[in-house]
């Protein structure tokens, strides 16, 4: 009875996202967003009860996504295309795939192995911007960035992203792609520090009340994985509480930031503070770069 009832409100909840849809209630740059998670809902719901509707609807936002693809390889966040230019990796390639996984004859799937090959090529010059192969961009106003896309959770998701089109299209090249991601975060980086805690050597400090418990004092959370460097704004530069624990000097446009100067406890939360989304991420990314290397080596 449990699990009928939590079938029950699974599928209410995916009705209520449909009418938000058709009704417009929604912020329009959530579309994609929106589409992603009624693709991935109707894809488990088909899974668990059977009903055709689920597999039907799945059909149907699959298609949508693709349709917000520009023919370049970024994507449209909303249905009139006007958004700017969105290049990550997020749920709406996640839910291509899942579709793709469990639908294998279907006759979305050249469309979807083109979508990742499309993507996978516009983002792909950008891991040339940095030594140390992380994935760079542009910003808004069409600055070049090697640390374009701060926080791990983002990094972790673009390794999925270019692990999948390796496993896709059977090209090593995006394999190698996916594969600096994840070292990145593991201590293949300009401040040579693993952001994953207990797994070589890290910053030294850390943003958890663990520090203020006995035996957790030093912080390290095994296997939690931070939020991980940010770039240098060119102003004096804030990187936790202002009045506890900031960067004291005009840090240079793009330069790598970590608190790595105190011992245990740091206010830095912005880049010392563990999140499971992080470990969410890296997980999914690191999962998907073992298949990809059991497939092409």
């Amino acid at each position: 009875k449990l699990a009928e009832r939590c079938g029950s409100i699974a599928g209410e909840v995916l009705g209520i996202a449909r009418d938000w849809i058709r009704k417009g209630r929604f912020p329009p740059d959530q579309y994609l967003f929106l589409q992603a998670g009624l693709l991935l809902g109707d894809l488990e719901l088909f899974q668990a009860s059977g009903e055709k509707g689920y597999r039907e609807d799945a059909g149907k936002r699959a298609e949508s996504i693709l349709n917000l693809q520009d023919e370049k390889g970024f994507f449209h966040l909303d249905e009139a295309k006007e958004s700017p230019k969105y290049v990550e990796c997020h749920l709406h390639l996640v839910a291509l795939y899942e579709f793709l996984r469990r639908n294998p004859g279907d006759r979305l799937k050249r469309r979807i192995i083109g979508a990742f090959k499309r993507w996978a090529d516009y983002v792909l010059p950008y891991a040339s911007l940095s030594s140390f192969g992380l994935i760079g961009g542009k910003t808004e106003d069409g600055k070049l960035y090697n640390l374009r896309y701060e926080r791990n959770h983002r990094i972790s998701a673009f390794a999925w992203g270019f692990a999948t089109a390796a496993i896709l299209l059977e090209d090593p090249r995006y394999l190698a792609v996916a594969e600096n991601q994840l070292q990145w975060i593991l201590g293949f980086n300009p401040v040579e520090v693993s952001m994953m805690a207990g797994v070589g050597h890290g910053p030294g400090c850390y943003h958890t009340r663990y520090c203020f418990m006995e035996g957790g004092e030093d912080g390290v959370v095994p296997g939690g994985v931070l939020n991980g460097i940010v770039r240098g704004t060119g102003k004096t530069q804030e990187i936790g509480d202002i009045t506890k624990n900031f960067v004291m000097a005009k840090v240079p446009v793009d330069y790598p930031v970590m608190d790595t100067g105190t011992r245990g406890w740091t206010y830095a939360y912005l880049t010392n503070e563990y999140w499971t989304l992080n470990n969410a991420w890296f997980l999914m990314g690191a999962l998907q770069v073992e298949r990809a290397l059991r497939l092409l080596r």
